[in-house]
């Protein structure tokens, strides 16, 4: 007899790396984990056992989710995925901290001591937090470094030298400008709030203006390092055409626009990188990477304090090409001894689990103390699933090749499918290189959802 748990997916290659990291984790302590594809909640949650689900954060417009959750008798646990990077002390208190959702929760993960700071302000009770760090960044750890630089190795291998540009426009959204906005406004984001959606207009508009800039860059940085390659590396719902336009109107031929694999593989091997205020800035420092934060447009609205503090932040395009040329040609270092632990020091307080007790071990701990029934799967569970999962597919199938919508086409861009031989793959090359999880087995159950358990 197994708890199970539920772990929902976006498919981009950080966050789930991390799913597979504590599903793996929880496998090898006798856990049953249903890996899924988070589309595909409610299918898997009404077709399996009860168990712990994992939500993603306690702003206002979850409550429903989480209420239907618990409904169908599960216990819900949540940690926020965007609660070590945010605008502000304020804007995360106001906008992402929610009393009545938090009350619906069993236990609340934390990334680190300032988020539980954070929540002092807004919440009395903090008995069901618990400061854990977060299974993502489980991968920077020591026992990790040699299974990141596999595909490390082969990115050095095929493109040599390069600078890499990490892009996240919503200017630049897949299906347009002002669906950035549109989509929040549809989820009931902003609520009656007009300043907060004022700020989020502001903020598109300010993306667009710096999106520009960086377009007039790329060519520049081409033509100037011909010796390099210049890898683009855009956001997921990013319209990825829109760079490779570029590309193709000046001639680019050193230019790349790429979106394959885990960011941190192609951090490990970049000389430098780029980036206009995304988390791959704090994912850069911690890899021990060189990287700019190049910001032509300021407006302070929009900065994110942690980023800010642990990139060097250019503020035009003149210095920028003469602060590169003196990091590439002249070796020089971008940050000092002292520097370097000023920073840490501070990382440290956003982010905890990098060092010492790790995420997924934490997590475990905490899972130990919730007291539920374990219920033993069953075939006839699957073989439900498995019929319902049949009939969404074929209706996923009309949409595509009848309907062909817009929110179709964004959901194929953004998410791609996960494979068994994906992941069989991550499993063989993390056991290899660490030898963690010798005793966890993956099962496939049906499109883009997967079960780990102990052989």
């Amino acid at each position: 007899m197994l708890k199970h748990v539920y772990l929902p997916i976006e498919i981009k290659s950080r966050d789930l790396m991390g799913r597979v990291i504590l599903a793996s984790y929880l496998a090898e302590k006798n856990y049953k984990v249903i890996m899924f594809f988070k589309g595909h909640t409610d299918e898997v949650l009404k077709h399996f056992p009860r168990g712990i689900y994992f939500h993603y954060g306690i702003v206002t417009n979850y409550l429903k989710i989480i209420q239907k959750v618990k409904k169908l008798g599960h216990t819900v646990v949540a940690w926020d995925e965007e609660g070590f990077v945010f605008p502000s002390d304020d804007e995360y208190i106001n906008n992402r901290i929610n009393t009545n959702v938090y009350n619906e929760l069993k236990k609340y993960f934390l990334w680190g001591n300032h988020q539980k700071y954070l929540l002092k302000n807004k919440l009395n009770d903090l008995s069901n937090t618990k400061t854990v760090g977060h299974p993502r960044f489980d991968l920077f750890r020591k026992e990790f470094r040699e299974y990141l630089l596999i595909d490390s190795n082969k990115i050095k291998e095929k493109y040599g030298k390069f600078i890499l540009i990490n892009t996240k426009f919503n200017s630049n959204h897949f299906l347009g400008k002002q669906q950035a906005v549109n989509r929040l406004t549809e989820s009931d984001y902003f609520g009656d709030d007009d300043k907060l959606e004022k700020y989020h207009i502001n903020k598109m508009e300010y993306n667009s203006k710096n999106f520009d800039l960086y377009a007039s860059l790329i060519p520049k940085l081409s033509k100037k390092y011909l010796d390099y390659k210049i890898i683009i590396r855009p956001h997921p719902s990013e319209n990825f055409s829109t760079w490779e336009k570029i590309c193709i109107k000046h001639k680019l031929n050193n230019v790349h626009v790429v979106h394959k694999g885990s960011v941190l593989q192609w951090l490990l091997a970049a000389d430098i990188m780029i980036h206009n205020g995304c988390t791959t800035g704090v994912e850069s420092f911690i890899l021990g990477k060189p990287s700019i934060l190049y910001k032509p447009v300021i407006d302070k609205r929009f900065d994110i304090f942690l980023i800010d503090q642990l990139s060097k932040e250019i503020n035009n395009e003149k210095s920028l090409l003469d602060y590169l040329n003196n990091l590439l040609q002249n070796n020089d270092v971008l940050f000092s001894e002292n520097e370097i632990k000023i920073k840490t020091d501070l990382l440290n307080k956003y982010v905890c689990g990098i060092d010492g007790i790790s995420a997924s071990k934490n997590i475990y701990n905490e899972l130990e103390k919730i007291d539920f029934d374990k219920y033993k799967i069953s075939y006839n569970y699957i073989f439900r699933l498995k019929i319902k999962m049949l009939y969404k597919s074929v209706k996923e199938k009309i949409k595509k090749y009848l309907l062909v919508s817009n929110e179709y086409k964004y959901l194929t861009h953004k998410f791609s499918k996960v494979t068994m031989k994906e992941l069989s793959i991550i499993l063989d090359n993390l056991n290899d290189t660490t030898g963690l999880y010798t005793n966890t087995k993956i099962k496939k159950i049906s499109t883009n959802i997967f079960c780990y358990y102990r052989k």
